[in-house]
């Protein structure tokens, strides 16, 4: 949950955007993106752990694409 809100500020800094969107700014769509579904996260977790299970899910997902990056260094 808190996972997904600090990796959408981590885009600012140290992230390369692979999402097409309509504007200019990628990394600002990505990042309220990644705020929205944190945020979503939080407020249904109470909700029979339906976030922390959405949270799981989001964070197996963005290891999975950083796995598929040509620049990824597997330790």
């Amino acid at each position: 949950m808190t996972g997904t809100i600090l990796s959408g500020f981590s885009i600012f800094c140290c992230a390369k955007v692979r999402v097409e969107s309509k504007g200019e700014n990628q990394k600002a769509s990505v990042f309220c993106t990644n705020l929205f579904v944190g945020c979503a996260q939080l407020f249904t977790v109470t909700f029979m752990l339906v976030g922390w299970f959405w949270s799981l899910t989001w964070g197996i997902y963005m290891i999975i694409l950083a796995g598929t990056s040509p620049f990824c260094i597997l330790i």
